[in-house]
């Protein structure tokens, strides 16, 4: 339907009070640190700021019957991309409810591709490392040191961002998951 674009993403942003842990390592490690908050991405690339109001009509019904949830940040694994070229990122524990979010919007929004579902791996990005010896020190070093994060999953956000210099993402829309965001607690608006 609509064209994909590089400065927007559909993400699970954990609370802000989660952020230190996470961040410290992501500001030794990760050169996209200042671009993104800490994210879990569900879809990347994502239609265009102007098509968000769109995609809200679309989602926020059916996953307000969506059951909120708990996931754990605990393990540290590494994807590696050739060339000793190494990306750390933390799995989500577990990573089952992620998978249904992510199917679920996926064919609200048309977005099966064949082979993309299937290569879908939820994760949270730490940083980039070369070389396998350095990539088996930083492991160590961090899991030294490391504590796991829970939180709750209660929302997607659409975040955008623009071009550089200014193209840090900000969240535009959130969608809550097991409610509907618009009520007030009274009934009214």
């Amino acid at each position: 339907m609509q064209d994909k674009t590089y400065k927007s993403a559909i993400v699970l942003i954990p609370p802000k009070e989660s952020w230190d842990s996470i961040q410290g390592i992501r500001r030794e490690y990760d050169s996209k640190e200042k671009r993104w908050m800490p994210h879990i991405t569900l879809f990347y690339p994502f239609w265009p700021k102007e098509e968000f109001v769109h995609a809200k009509s679309l989602l926020e019904q059916p996953l307000s019957t969506f059951p909120s949830f708990t996931i754990t940040l605990r393990e540290i694994y590494y994807f590696s991309h050739g060339l000793q070229n190494y990306t750390l990122w933390l799995g989500p524990e577990p990573k089952g409810k992620i998978i249904e979010l992510y199917h679920t919007v996926s064919g609200i929004l048309s977005f099966s591709q064949k082979g993309e579902e299937e290569r879908f791996n939820p994760h949270l990005t730490l940083g980039q490392v070369h070389g396998k010896e350095r990539l088996q020190q930083v492991c160590s070093r961090i899991r030294e040191y490391w504590q796991s994060v829970s939180f709750s999953v209660d929302r997607i956000s659409l975040i955008w961002r623009e071009d550089t210099p200014n193209d840090t993402f900000q969240v535009a829309e959130e969608i809550f998951l097991g409610k509907a965001s618009t009520e007030s607690p009274t009934g009214t608006l």
